[in-house]
């Protein structure tokens, strides 16, 4: 190697690693607010150092690099370039949608692109072929599409708590399935997200890949292991809630608490455990090969990289000064005549409910969280749910899904029957935005009012996509501060009749919100 390519080459590094630092903590950044809000997706965390780790051990038995060919040269060049403009385009949409799972999710796909084509570019198909697979692995960290999840988590709940039903009834016990709700003679017991199974299949599914690639094994032989994680983590998930049902049979619900995350826990080692244990029994090689005699790196390949790499870090800096800007300049003031809810008064027959850790921070820890039930003199059963988040940068529209009546209160097992046309109720001299269900829980009418409204003063009149998700990106809209009020009406006559109720009941209740 001449002392102009060795020159040249090292020249290009920094270059090289400026533009893979800010692409790797762009791509990162991206996941970050699923990884530290969803504790469903907090291994994503480790992913990235898997990836490293799993680069590293490909690397020490790497093949001689080969010669990038000229038409491979410009498919790689224009993958990348792809790459790179969308992650510069994802920067605005994220701003105003952390929560959304499509920018992940091509987030990913954008780094995996870039990567790839810069492996192709310094060693031709050859290390294509070999290290495919670590830069892929980063894809085991991306959330799952949220309408996917809920459907197979909906799915793992009710079946879960059928299992649990039908076990505690050959054990001699009491219980009955309502929805994700087990009924017990010392309470409800509830099949929540965590005990669905789709934690524990998440991460199965990563263990089982970073094991099959740890042992080096066959393609069946991995896809064995992807079918054994989906089967511990059915199989697990059932016994974690058959276990907890029968705790809270036998020491009450407040012993649930004490053993949720150690059954929890236990349960995922004891995947994990069975993962590995089954790919070593399987392997038919060592793990890691020989210390590192590989082929020397061809530095002067990386000349190629360098005109790329600083015009992808100029495209993200741009992009990053351009997002500030656009958003600092559509600013919004908070209106002044926005309401807020009074609390309620002492020696009305009002329960405070008391909002589990778990539920708060799926809802994203709100400032302010108030649960109420109680039943009028007219026998009239109410039950209210008020959430308050002040402005700033956190994503909010995810808890809005959650806390949602078409997913909760079909967790309970009431029965969506009716949803009415988008119509605010004036309550106080407030324009509440109201969105009307009508539910049946056992034949029984429950008309249920659910409204959203921000610190600026837009409504939720449809339910959020990705039209409403860039709309927000156009008008410049970050999280201003939310409210959110749900009000359950079991007895009354009909909705017409619910409503006027609600309006009295919220009359003396609503107040201006404080500056």
């Amino acid at each position: 190697m001449t002392r102009w390519n060795l020159h040249s080459g090292m020249q290009g590094l920094g270059v090289i690693l400026l533009a893979f630092l800010l692409g790797s903590w762009l791509v990162v950044r991206a996941h970050w607010w699923e990884w530290s809000i969803n504790p469903q997706y907090s291994y994503g965390m480790l992913v990235p150092l898997l990836c490293a780790a799993l680069f590293y051990l490909r690397w020490k038995d790497r093949p001689e690099p080969g010669k990038p060919g000229k038409a491979g040269g410009l498919l790689a060049l224009g993958a990348a370039g792809a790459g790179a403009l969308l992650i510069a385009a994802l920067q605005p949409v994220f701003e105003s949608n952390q929560d959304w799972r499509v920018l992940p999710a091509l987030s990913a796909l954008s780094a995996i692109a870039i990567l790839l084509a810069a492996i192709y570019a310094v060693g031709g198909r050859t290390w294509l072929a070999h290290f495919w697979f670590p830069v892929a692995f980063l894809l085991t960290g991306v959330p799952w599409p949220t309408t996917w999840e809920n459907k197979i988590m909906d799915f793992l709940m009710q079946g879960n708590a059928g299992i649990c039903v039908e076990a505690l009834h050959w054990m001699g016990h009491q219980a009955v399935q309502q929805g994700h709700l087990i009924a017990l003679p010392s309470g409800l017991l509830g099949v929540e997200e965590a005990c669905s199974g789709v934690r524990s299949l998440q991460n199965g599914i990563m263990v089982s890949l970073l094991a099959g690639e740890f042992w080096r094994l066959g393609l069946l032989k991995r896809l064995g292991l992807v079918i054994l994680a989906l089967a511990c983590a059915l199989a697990g998930n059932a016994i974690r809630t058959v276990f907890l049902s029968l705790v809270a049979s036998a020491e009450g619900h407040d012993a649930v608490a004490r053993w949720h995350d150690v059954a929890g826990n236990a349960i995922l080692f004891a995947t994990i455990g069975i993962l590995w244990a089954a790919a070593w029994a399987v392997s038919e090689k060592k793990p890691t090969p020989e210390p590192d005699a590989g082929p020397p790196f061809p530095v002067g390949r990386l000349k190629f990289l360098r005109a790329p790499a600083l015009a992808m870090s100029c495209l993200w800096i741009a992009s990053l000064i351009g997002t500030s800007l656009w958003y600092d300049r559509h600013a919004a003031p908070v209106k002044r005549d926005l309401w807020s809810l009074q609390a309620s008064a002492q020696g009305q027959g009002i329960r405070q409910v008391e909002i589990p850790e778990r539920t708060l921070s799926v809802l994203l820890n709100p400032d302010v969280a108030v649960a109420e039930e109680w039943r009028d003199a007219n026998g009239i059963q109410w039950f209210l749910y008020y959430f308050r988040w002040e402005p700033g940068r956190t994503a909010i529209r995810s808890a809005m899904a959650v806390h949602d009546p078409t997913n909760c209160l079909a967790a309970v097992g009431m029965t969506l029957e009716k949803e009415f046309p988008f119509d605010p109720v004036e309550v106080a001299g407030f324009e509440i935005p109201f969105h009307r269900f009508l539910f049946t829980r056992r034949s029984e009418p429950v008309y249920v009012f659910h409204a959203v409204e921000s610190d600026d003063g837009t409504m939720r009149e449809e339910k959020f996509s990705g039209e409403t998700r860039l709309k927000a990106v156009r008008e410049g809209r970050r999280n201003r501060g939310l409210r959110v009020l749900e009000v359950a009406v079991r007895g009354a006559e009909n909705m017409e009749d619910a409503e006027s109720r609600l309006a009295q009941m919220l009359a003396g209740r609503l107040k201006l919100l404080a500056p």
